[in-house]
């Protein structure tokens, strides 16, 4: 049974979501909903708006993706440039944050993997009922029930208090 998707509205205009299933790369300053089934896509310019993975699908995140990014279904992603938003990994999936970084939220599901390697950042709080692995520097809450690993060499930036608010200096 094929899959449905909900359409977006940008500018107050309906505009159908982008589905791709095969192997390439992603279309660059795409504004609104991506899903991609089944495929290996690498996205190396720019794009706004929630972008899924689906059916074992897989992302090379070269550019900037500003939006929530879904891993479901067995997909990954490696993220080499900046995923700015919030990243909701599935159970059976997984991100790695090479060396990019990843601003924004991070909900790792049970049986689902989010590792943060040398030279790779994570800037925003963690929900981890997975997998979570810090190899580089991350800053922001943590909590969860999942494995949290945090491996040597690693750093955990701890914020400030200006004004009394808690602020993360990068």
């Amino acid at each position: 049974m094929e899959r449905e998707y909900a359409r977006d509205y940008v500018d107050g205009e309906e505009i159908p979501p982008l589905v791709i299933d095969a192997d390439g790369v992603l279309p660059d300053g795409h504004r609104g909903s991506i899903h991609v089934e089944r495929a290996a896509v690498r996205l190396t310019g720019e794009h706004q708006g929630g972008m899924w993975l689906w059916n074992g699908a897989s992302l090379e995140l070269g550019g900037r993706h500003q939006g929530s990014l879904h891993l479901e279904e067995g997909s990954k992603v490696v993220i080499e440039g900046n995923q700015q938003g919030s990243t909701h990994v599935g159970g059976g999936c997984s991100a790695r944050v090479t060396g990019g970084r990843s601003q924004g939220s991070v909900h790792v599901a049970r049986g689902g993997e989010f590792v943060v390697e040398v030279g790779g950042a994570h800037q925003g709080s963690v929900h981890n009922d997975g997998r979570y692995v810090l190899r580089g520097v991350r800053g922001g809450s943590y909590e969860g029930s999942g494995e949290y690993v945090e491996e040597a060499g690693s750093v955990v930036k701890r914020p400030i208090i200006r004004d009394g608010i808690a602020v993360h200096e990068w």
